[in-house]
């Protein structure tokens, strides 16, 4: 015995033969751009975070040779070992301006 369809139904039937096909990759592709822009975000604040702590590191080595030239010029007063504190001394404010300023974007972002 054959089976009748109305036409409502098969128009139905059609409707999401063709739609579910189109509709599901669409959605899935719109969740994946969503994901790759919230990963290249991510990036982008890991990049800024690396510049940060690499700029905090040579920061860092300034003031310990600050430091130790300043301390070996204590102990032995010799001039000689103020050298490596007036080579610090040059870069650590310009150094420690660009840590700040680099700190600075991170927050207002």
């Amino acid at each position: 015995m054959a089976r009748q369809i109305s036409q409502r139904g098969f128009r139905r039937g059609l409707t999401r033969a063709i739609f579910l096909p189109i509709a599901l990759p669409l959605l899935l592709s719109g969740i994946s751009i969503w994901q790759i822009a919230r990963l290249l975000t991510a990036l982008e604040w890991v990049n800024h975070t690396d510049q940060v702590i690499s700029h905090a590191n040579s920061s860092q080595k300034l003031l310990l040779d600050m430091e130790t030239g300043f301390r070996g010029y204590l102990l032995t007063g010799k001039q000689s070992f103020l050298e490596p504190y007036k080579r610090a001394n040059a870069s650590v404010v310009p150094a420690l301006n660009q840590l700040k300023q680099l700190v600075h974007e991170g927050k207002s972002s």
